[in-house]
């Protein structure tokens, strides 16, 4: 198991952080990614493995005015 925005996930042996993205369907264009507090940089999505009880953030950012 690991936690996705603080909820329990069901965890998939090698799961790439680029997977989860396409798996959860988020599609918003900025976003920022940790994992146990370490941002992610985007060119590390399809590289980057989710451990069991990892902490994944995935947060979208906007902006307004």
């Amino acid at each position: 198991m690991f936690t996705l925005n603080n909820r329990n996930e069901t965890y998939i042996e090698g799961l790439t952080i680029a997977e989860l993205i396409l798996m959860k369907k988020y599609t918003y264009k900025k976003k920022m990614v940790s994992i146990n507090g370490k941002f992610i940089e985007p060119e590390e999505y399809e590289s980057t493995i989710i451990n069991d009880g990892d902490d994944v953030k995935i947060l979208h950012l906007l902006a307004g005015g």
